[in-house]
């Protein structure tokens, strides 16, 4: 009786693993985001929010939220550009601005050779040009905080990309001690 009863055992079994809650996809995003200790949550929240990263490996995590820090910074450059082209004509708030666009697009540059350096699995080149990327960010916030009246006029868009350079420097940096 006990031999006639094994087959489906096994299959009861396997269809119970089959079904189960993939808890070690949302395990995997939370020891990835355990690197970034100042923005755990955040990093956590944008890692779940894609979907792709259910079935994602550590090096892909990193591209998703590499993907994602580029989409956040070609965002903001949107808004700093649509700022400057508002602004009053030769006023200090127009230069800030101006240089904060060209800011934002060696900030673009620099996560695109980022990107490039992940394709090849160049993670300390990949977490350099990040961390390149955000001192960009950084610059752009330091010019515009001595405009009088306009010190906080892209704080908003600097805190958010720096957050991101921040989470995606730290989560590519885990992959280096990693390899």
């Amino acid at each position: 009786m006990a031999a006639f009863l094994r087959p489906f055992l096994f299959l009861s079994l396997g269809f119970s693993l089959l079904l189960a809650p993939a808890s070690s996809d949302k395990e995997l995003i939370k020891d990835t985001c355990k690197f970034t200790t100042v923005h755990k949550d955040l990093c956590a929240k944008i890692l779940s929010s894609k979907k792709e990263s259910e079935k994602a490996n550590a090096h892909e995590l990193a591209k998703i939220v590499l993907e994602i820090t580029h989409a956040g910074a070609s965002k903001s450059a949107g808004e700093i550009s649509t700022l400057h082209e508002n602004a009053e004509d030769m006023s200090e708030l127009q230069q800030c601005l101006e240089e904060c666009v060209r800011q934002y697009e060696d900030a673009m540059e620099q996560l695109t050779d980022a990107n490039a350096a992940m394709d090849k699995k160049n993670y300390q080149d990949a977490a350099q040009w990040v961390s390149v990327a955000q001192g960009d960010v950084k610059l752009c916030q330091l010019g515009c905080k001595s405009v009088p009246g306009y010190k906080n006029v892209v704080t908003k868009q600097n805190g958010e990309v720096g957050r991101l350079c921040s989470i995606t420097t730290s989560i590519i940096k885990s992959l280096v001690t990693k390899n």
